[in-house]
């Protein structure tokens, strides 16, 4: 025990971990989530209307989009070590020259910019830091680097809305502040590379056919399933906390602030699961209890099953982000991990975006708040029986 301990404490896994970690947290919780919180102040100072600020968020998801078809592309052309600094470099621009008001369409490019460069944070960082990683502790070390993610999302829910009540502006500032620091973390990243030794050939079109017919497409089908899932507990948690259980804010905004903490801890705890069992059995554990977590809501009331709905979504959320991660590179090897992993984020990305307006128009209709979560865990649970579909651990091409 103390000898796998020394392991994986070793200095230069700790600080690859670390590096991940701020890819991730930068990616996605600086460049996709922090903007949420800030929309109602950008609302409330009259910088923009509704509609506007909106149609701003589309176009952070259509950047978003184009970066995660395009990382593995540009990973073969350029450094990946200089495209995850640049990228990071263009998260905080994105926040510090956002400060003041400015035309709307200045506000759009810095949107679509910190979508594209996000996008490429969250395929280049967790694969290149996955290749660099020494093979006795790539399975276990490469889960926890998406812990990124959940100190995002409870940065974004708790620091930033406390800010904008002074001004939005402060709440631009912070996060560009607070992404400066982190860029100067990440200058230290270390070269690698995705176009030479064991990763010179490219994919060509048969293959890649060839690859998402075998188990790879099946994979990135139950992972878009899995994003259309979780979306209620990511938008309408909190409010049917209050409107439709009759909890207070305080207490609905404790329980958004225990599905942070759930989403620190989710990748370390599927990475000690990861270390006794296989990565696929992992996987199915996984999603067949956040399908669970996210129905629960609906039939159990008690403070002590929704605190558990709360961190159990909360964990698994990058949890299964990790560990479909590691189950697409143990079907397809570390040379082309960057293209599956880029195919899954941007099809993740879309289902997002369509289970956001499915699930706004039938959580706010005829259809009952209660039954949108069964509705939502009941994909996941589709995803369930997706992934019993395959049998491979590898496949050739």
């Amino acid at each position: 025990m103390r000898r796998r301990l020394e392991v994986y404490l070793n200095r230069e896994t700790v600080h690859l971990v670390l590096l991940g970690m701020a890819a991730t947290g930068m990616g996605i919780g600086l460049g996709r989530f922090a903007y949420a919180a800030l929309v109602p102040g950008m609302i409330e100072a009259g910088w923009f209307s509704e509609r506007t600020v909106g149609l701003m968020g589309a176009v952070n998801l259509l950047g978003y989009l184009l970066g995660a078809v395009t990382a593995s592309s540009f990973a073969r052309r350029y450094p990946v070590h200089r495209i995850i600094q640049c990228s990071a470099l263009g998260i905080v621009l994105s926040f510090l020259l956002c400060i003041l008001p400015q035309p709307s369409g200045w506000f759009y490019l810095w949107r679509f910019i910190a979508g594209m460069t996000g996008a490429l944070l969250m395929v280049l960082g967790p694969a290149s830091v996955m290749r660099l990683l020494p093979e006795a502790v790539r399975k276990v070390a490469s889960t926890c680097v998406f812990a990124g993610i959940g100190v995002g999302i409870l940065l974004s829910a708790t620091l930033v809305p406390m800010l904008v009540k002074h001004s939005n502006s402060f709440g631009w500032a912070a996060l560009g502040i607070a992404g400066l620091l982190v860029f100067a973390y990440m200058f230290r990243w270390p070269a690698v590379s995705f176009s030479n030794g064991q990763h010179a050939r490219a994919l060509d079109r048969a293959d890649k056919r060839a690859l998402l017919m075998a188990g790879v497409g099946v994979v990135i089908v139950a992972y878009a399933l899995d994003a259309a899932a979780f979306v209620p507990h990511t938008v309408f948690w909190v409010d049917y906390l209050q409107r439709h259980l009759g909890w207070s804010s305080a207490a609905g905004g404790f329980q958004w602030a225990l599905f942070g903490i759930g989403a620190i801890l989710g990748p370390f705890l599927v990475a000690m699961l990861s270390a006794r069992f296989e990565v696929s059995h992992t996987l199915l554990i996984a999603l067949l209890l956040k399908s669970l977590a996210i129905m629960m809501p609906t039939f159990l009331h008690a403070p002590i099953f929704i605190s558990l709905s709360s961190l159990a979504v909360g964990a698994l959320i990058p949890g299964v982000v990790a560990l479909t991660s590691g189950r697409l590179a143990e079907l397809v090897g570390l040379e082309h991990h960057a293209w599956a992993w880029g195919l899954a984020t941007a099809t993740f990305a879309l289902s997002q975006a369509f289970a956001g307006f499915g699930f706004a128009a039938l959580y706010s209709g005829s259809f009952s708040a209660g039954s949108v979560f069964v509705l939502a865990g009941s994909l996941a649970m589709i995803g369930v029986f997706c992934l019993l579909l395959i049998k491979q651990h590898r496949v050739q091409v």
